[in-house]
């Protein structure tokens, strides 16, 4: 619903007229001093609603970027890139200031503490799982995150002709899709039945209506 919302925004041209409604009606200064570690999802929400409420907010981030799995996780088909440069914009112009390229080790948090009023840890969970079986470990296996991560930062990954991925969530799908517009042929192996996938459902029929195309309303589905 939000994303709905913000397109239409977006389409209309309306975005600074919000954002600008937005600095206008921030709370007066409290003089509180806040620093978050991490500019994913959860840290840059978080510096967008105390920027708003009048303390001072600084963002620290070890990737050479903003945006945690925003930017090195979901592909650039699902959330354009272009589109999470504006929306971290827009928590700049409220005032919150961004340090990329800082990793906050145990030392540094103890600095943060006593350099500011409250520290948010905003660091991710996420884990890959492992399968325990031998060969893990061998050229040419990934992990899902791990794959998106490099294709996401511009790493050239050399795949070969076909790709095989493990697992059916919407990691292994995005990862299976992103696998596809390499040029790989790409097969899903899922050790319970079709209907108990737990990706979303859109993108099981994505797959599985993919093979009845034409060759070439295949390549420009998998381009889009």
């Amino acid at each position: 619903m939000h994303r709905y919302i913000a397109d239409n925004i977006y389409k209309a041209k309306k975005e600074n007229a919000i954002i600008n409604k937005f600095i206008r009606e921030k709370l007066p200064r409290t003089n509180k001093k806040i620093a978050i570690i991490g500019a994913g999802p959860a840290g840059l929400t978080a510096a967008f609603y105390l920027a708003r409420l009048g303390h001072s907010v600084t963002v620290y981030e070890a990737a050479p970027e903003a945006g945690g799995i925003l930017r090195y996780g979901i592909p650039q088909y699902r959330l354009p890139k272009e589109v999470l440069a504006k929306e971290i914009g827009f928590i700049l112009r409220l005032g919150v200031k961004i340090v990329c390229k800082r990793k906050i080790d145990t030392d540094g948090l103890k600095k943060l503490a006593a350099g500011f009023d409250a520290v948010f840890v905003a660091t991710g969970a996420y884990k890959n799982m492992s399968l325990g079986i031998p060969g893990e470990g061998l050229k040419g296996v990934w992990s899902g995150t791990k794959f998106l991560e490099k294709i996401a930062a511009g790493d050239k990954v050399s795949l070969g002709k076909k790709t095989v991925i493990i697992g059916a969530g919407n990691v292994a799908v995005d990862a299976a899709r992103t696998a596809m517009r390499l040029g790989s042929e790409v097969t899903i192996v899922y050790r319970r039945d079709k209907l108990d996938m737990p990706a979303n459902k859109e993108e099981i029929h994505f797959f599985t209506r993919l093979p009845r195309l034409s060759s070439a309303t295949r390549n420009k589905t998998l381009r889009t």
